[in-house]
């Protein structure tokens, strides 16, 4: 989670497009930095690391998303 997040706003060399798509559509609940999951047909890929977070990232609660605070370390930990 901690190595999405960094990811997400380019605290580490690696392109967050590259690994992840953030979901553009604005009707979704929760927070505004849902990732896209895309369709694997090979068994291959649903255990990469940038398909395994997904959920796990999207299911996360808005207040824990807010990064302005540190709930957010805070929740990765007991994860």
């Amino acid at each position: 989670m901690v190595f999405v997040y960094k990811m997400l706003f380019g605290l580490v060399d690696l392109k967050f497009s590259d690994y992840f798509t953030l979901r553009t559509n604005s009707t979704t609940r929760g927070h505004d930095y849902k990732l896209f999951l895309a369709y694997s047909r090979l068994n291959v890929r649903k255990h990469f690391f940038s398909e395994r977070v997904v959920s796990v990232w999207n299911n996360l609660e808005n207040n824990v998303i807010n990064f302005s605070n540190i709930v957010f370390q805070e929740v990765v930990t007991m994860l």
